[in-house]
């Protein structure tokens, strides 16, 4: 569904857990996450981190949480 958005370059799946590697292995500029991880410790590291990388760093850019979100998915 995502990829059918024009905006939209490549879809890229999450295979682990480890956000700075992905930003390496697929060359990106911005990453984005939910905003109920804004502002936690979790997340300050990872921005930090990201920052760094490539030569501008990789922007996170926080969606707006949508609630319920999970429950939808889990009917699909």
């Amino acid at each position: 569904m995502v990829e059918t958005i024009k905006y939209v370059d490549k879809i890229v799946p999450q295979i682990n857990m480890n956000k700075n590697q992905a930003a390496i292995d697929t060359n990106i500029n911005s990453m984005f996450i939910g905003d109920d991880w804004k502002e936690t410790g979790k997340w300050n590291k990872i921005e930090q981190e990201l920052s760094v990388i490539g030569t501008e760093g990789v922007k996170v850019i926080y969606f707006l949480y949508t609630k319920y979100i999970l429950r939808f998915s889990a009917i699909l």
